[in-house]
């Protein structure tokens, strides 16, 4: 009945973008445009809908969830003074040409029927991206690190699956050698093997994929990862696994929550395949289930981390993820790097991604599709129709109000522009997408 209930009411929330979805859906089947005139034409009638049709949505988000001015952190903090916002730049004509012939459409309207195929343009780039600007910043951060933060650095991972990504963050965030991914696999799986097998490695292989590479002479500073999980199975063994390595009280603490845009009670199954990746709050749970809290991401932050900035923020919800953000505005405040993942399902069904990117951008984010092979595309300031087709991929997004990371915002923007420079060599139609090789890690 939790379920049901959570379910209404996030489509009820969302009633109010239907009918911008049926009129998007109106224009998926123009034919793709060439000339530059009416490339740009087609881009600024895409923005100025957006814009129009989305100041009345993003107010009514704001009023149901205003937030007060910013939390007071210490000034000492990194992160923890904002900037002034730094405007972002519409493409060129040349520019969104460049990014069509390298993001193409027709795959995406010629699927989007079946986005459960995942066969678009977007879904082929972003499937699993390498994100080597986060870990550039943090190779340089701990290079130059004199270990005298006045705060922990935080990440937060909302959805933690298997933990591999959370514990690699970790790693990534303290420069602690001792969060070693590989210790963790084998402790989580209670085997040397199981863990790299192809069916239990992960989507992305994060199981089997190298750590990352801490500085030589690095001094390990404070960290901690909330790994929040809803599946009781699963919550269970992260947290069994934490407490086996002993980084229960050492800065990775596991959370047998759910996250959504209110808070409530859901069920969750309790059982079957652990560490599965596609079971959301909207799943169902038969015959053996179990009620487990849900907070929205404002009321779980200001409980286990308030008052700090929050380095690295993960939502991997199964289609909820837009809920998630709209229930964490205060949060986004503090938010240096956000990543999420866009779905056909749940409630970005009645979520047009427009909506959100410009939801993000007034709050001071811009997102990008993140690629594999150094390759990354502005979303914000360069959006194409297609976008809002649903399927399943992920973004990327930097607070350029953060100095703190104003240098990772730059080298997002330098790579777009290299990447956009590369031509067909950063084509990502199906021939050229991402492809999932065990074997390349495991022998």
């Amino acid at each position: 009945m939790a379920t049901r209930w959570l379910l209404r009411l996030s489509l009820f929330a969302n009633l109010a973008f239907i009918m911008r979805t049926v009129l998007y859906g109106a224009c998926y089947n123009t034919a793709p445009v060439d000339d530059g005139d009416d490339m740009m034409n087609e881009y600024q009638d895409t923005l100025s809908k957006s814009r129009a049709d989305n100041d009345q949505k993003l107010l009514r988000l704001r009023n149901i969830t205003k937030s007060p001015s910013s939390p007071k952190v210490n000034s000492n903090t990194r992160g923890a003074v904002p900037m002034p916002d730094l405007p972002v730049g519409q493409c060129s004509a040349e520019q969104l040409r460049a990014i069509k012939r390298q993001l193409p459409s027709e795959d995406c309207e010629k699927h989007q029927r079946a986005p459960f195929n995942q066969r678009c343009s977007h879904t082929y780039a972003t499937k699993c991206p390498d994100q080597v600007w986060v870990d550039d910043f943090y190779t340089r951060f701990h290079t130059n690190s004199n270990s005298t933060l006045q705060e922990s650095l935080v990440g937060i991972f909302v959805g933690c699956n298997k933990g591999m990504d959370a514990v690699d963050t970790l790693r990534m965030l303290s420069g602690n050698p001792k969060f070693d991914k590989n210790k963790w696999r084998d402790t989580f799986f209670r085997s040397k093997t199981l863990g790299k097998t192809d069916k239990n490695a992960g989507v992305c292989l994060q199981a089997v994929t190298p750590m990352f590479e801490i500085p030589e002479g690095t001094q390990a500073v404070d960290a901690m990862v909330h790994c929040i999980e809803p599946l009781p199975v699963t919550a269970r063994e992260l947290s069994r696994s934490a407490r086996e390595l002993g980084w229960a009280s050492d800065g990775l603490t596991v959370s047998h929550a759910a996250v959504a845009r209110e808070n409530g009670m859901a069920l969750f199954p309790d059982g079957g395949q652990l560490g599965k990746e596609n079971n959301g709050i909207a799943n169902g749970c038969g015959n053996n289930c179990k009620e487990v809290t849900v907070y929205d991401l404002d009321t779980y932050v200001e409980k286990y981390a308030p008052d700090v900035p929050i380095n690295i923020l993960s939502i991997d919800v199964e289609g909820y993820d837009s809920d998630v953000i709209l229930g964490g505005n205060r949060t986004l405040r503090r938010v240096e790097y956000l990543e999420f993942e866009y779905n056909w399902m749940g409630s970005w069904r009645a979520m047009p991604l427009s909506t959100l990117i410009s939801h993000l951008d007034q709050m001071g984010f811009t997102c990008y599709w993140p690629g594999f092979d150094r390759t990354i595309w502005r979303i914000t300031g360069c959006f194409l129709k297609h976008y809002n087709l649903h399927y399943w991929s992920n973004v990327a997004c930097i607070n350029r109000r953060m100095d703190s990371v104003r240098s990772v915002a730059e080298t997002m923007e330098t790579m777009f522009l290299e990447t956009i420079e590369r031509g067909d060599g950063a084509l990502r139609d199906f021939d050229h997408r991402f492809v999932r090789n065990i074997s390349k890690y495991v022998p």
